[in-house]
């Protein structure tokens, strides 16, 4: 049995090449992360029936999402913008906030109502976006209202808009 001995240099060479291609670039990098995560995700949904679109089976969602996130990666990879996108200025603060939010809604839902727990997660993401007190307010109590217009009435999630007396 041989074994194929591959120069230390001709590796080096190739990783700087490698790496020539994404400096300054890290979106070319997040973008084929992505999109490789994205076709592990259609690899596994193909195990799946899929179905048709009047008849979707269990691997149709995982599908459909996977090849949206698939192309979504490429275009992020193939992008030739050197510029950061404005998401990935965020500051730990406003990461916090994010997840705080979040974390209180989960949290609100049930007991406070889905109502409640909308204007808190609009109020939370808004104020993590920078805006203002009162302009976080008005855009969260917005957004609150129509999340639960378009879960509870128009979609008819099962939740409770008002608090449980």
């Amino acid at each position: 049995m041989s074994v194929v001995r591959v120069p230390t240099v001709l590796l080096s060479r190739a990783a700087l090449r490698l790496a020539g291609v994404f400096h300054g670039r890290p979106q070319a990098l997040s973008g084929i992360c992505v999109a490789g995560f994205a076709a592990f995700a259609i690899a596994l949904a193909l195990t799946l029936p899929v179905g048709t679109v009047t008849r979707m089976g269990p691997g149709f969602l995982p599908l459909t999402v996977g090849a949206g996130l698939f192309a979504c990666g490429l275009i992020i990879a193939l992008s030739r913008s050197s510029e950061r996108c404005a998401a990935c200025t965020g500051s730990v603060r406003s990461t916090a906030l994010t997840l705080l939010a979040i974390a209180l809604f989960a949290v609100l839902v049930e007991p406070a109502g889905a109502l409640f727990g909308s204007v808190v997660l609009g109020v939370g993401s808004a104020l993590a976006a920078g805006l203002a007190p009162l302009r976080a307010a008005l855009a969260g109590g917005t957004i609150g209202v129509g999340c639960t217009l378009l879960f509870v009435y128009g979609l008819a999630v099962p939740l409770r808009l008002w608090p449980a007396i």
